[in-house]
């Protein structure tokens, strides 16, 4: 679990540093949206590295799915 979680993070570590470029075409207030859900999900993982709990991973997978379909489209 702690090499998905690791992944997970990297992932996220990306989003955060395209979202904070000035140039992004993507509306402000979303980004900053994003860029809170990015910290909650830094901070989960970091709870879930150390207290390991199925609820705290459902809550990523779940975020994770509606980002996924969102970028693809299938809202």
């Amino acid at each position: 679990m702690e090499e998905a979680l690791v992944f997970n993070q990297q992932i996220w570590s990306i989003f955060q540093t395209e979202l904070m470029r000035e140039d992004h075409p993507m509306p402000k207030k979303l980004r900053m949206d994003l860029m809170a859900l990015a910290s909650f999900i830094d901070k989960r993982i970091f709870d879930l590295m150390a207290y390991p709990s199925s609820e705290k991973l459902t809550a990523i997978i779940n975020i994770n799915r509606n980002i996924a379909a969102g970028l693809n489209g299938q809202n």
